[in-house]
Parts: C-alpha cells; sequence; structure tokens
C-alpha cells in the first residue's frame, strides 16, 4: 500500500510504500502524528494508525552524543596515535597476553612446598581459591587443631601431581610451559 506524506508545509510527498516509510521513521523524518494520504482511496490518516509502520519506542531516551571540541583531530589510519603525554599506545595487540605464561615447574614445587598456604593458586592467579585454601590452613587450622590444615595440605598434594600430570592451566586460560 502506498502513502502521500503530508508535510508540516502542507506539501505532500511520495508516493512511499512501507518500507519506505519505514526508513523515513528511522531518519526522523516521519513520527506517529505525521499525517498520511491513502494513494488509492485517499483517506487521510495519522502515521501511528498505519498497519506496517514500526516507530521506535516513545521512553526510550536518545543518546546524548557531544560535538568534538574546534580543535579534535582524527588520527587518519596508518599514523599511530600519540596521547596528551607523549605516550605510545600499548604495544601489545588485542588479545595478546600481557603476562608470559606460567612455569609448571614452579607452579608444582610451589604445589609441594608451600602447597598448604595456597600459594601456588596465588601465582596461578587463582586468588579466591588461594585465600580460601590460607585461611583454612590457618585460622581452621587453629580452630580445629590442624584438621583442616592436613585436608588442605593433601588437597595441595593432589594439585601438585595434577600440575605436573596433566596439561593443568592458570587463570588466564593458558596452558603452563
Amino acid at each position: 500500500m502506498d502513502y502521500f506524506v503530508l508535510g508540516n508545509n502542507g506539501e505532500k510527498y511520495g508516493p512511499a510504500d512501507i518500507v519506505t516509510l519505514n526508513v523515513w521513521i528511522s531518519e526522523g523524518r516521519i513520527n506517529q502524528n505525521s499525517q498520511l494520504i491513502n494513494v488509492q482511496t485517499g483517506v487521510t490518516i495519522i502515521a501511528g494508525q498505519a498497519p506496517g509502520l514500526m516507530f521506535p519506542a516513545t521512553n526510550v531516551q536518545q543518546p546524548n552524543y557531544q560535538i568534538p571540541p574546534a580543535n579534535y583531530q582524527q588520527n587518519s589510519f596508518g599514523t599511530p596515535y600519540q596521547n596528551q603525554y607523549g605516550q605510545p599506545p600499548n604495544p601489545y595487540p588485542r588479545g595478546y597476553p600481557m603476562t608470559p605464561p606460567k612455569s609448571k615447574i614452579a607452579a608444582g614445587l610451589l604445589a609441594l612446598f608451600l602447597g598448604g598456604l595456597g600459594i601456588h593458586r596465588f601465582y596461578l592467579g587463582f586468588n579466591t581459591i588461594g585465600i580460601t585454601m590460607l585461611l583454612l590452613s590457618t585460622v581452621g587450622g587453629l580452630l580445629t587443631c590442624g584438621i583442616t590444615s592436613l585436608a588442605v595440605s593433601v588437597w595441595a598434594l593432589v594439585a601438585a601431581i595434577l600440575i605436573f600430570c596433566t596439561n593443568f592451566q592458570d587463570a588466564d586460560g593458558r596452558d603452563l610451559i
């Protein structure tokens, strides 16, 4: 179905089909109160009542875009970005690990000798588990006369075996080397 759009100045625009009218809605040229004239019948209706027209939700707040200052210069592609302090951007491409991979031998030895305190978990980046092991072995060990300390030490021994014998990963998901 085709419509003419009756502008604020009284002029008719179109004819336009539903797809074109929806494009005009997205461009802000038509709103729900705009008047449409049916090409076939000549009947005038309000755009909000026309079937097939999709208006955005009225309670959605439009973003407040700010105009850049007059002295703003956009970098062209190929020129390196320099921030206001003259420092170069991060030299690592996106997705590249910022820290070197962890050592399997260091993690295993920490688990064997200091595993009861959870030090190997801190080394691998699992800080929450490290804190849990540390609290269980110290505070829990004092309250239970060392029973939880013994349990955490067995837990650390099992972790050491897993570190040495499997493809154990650090907190960033990287294999130990």
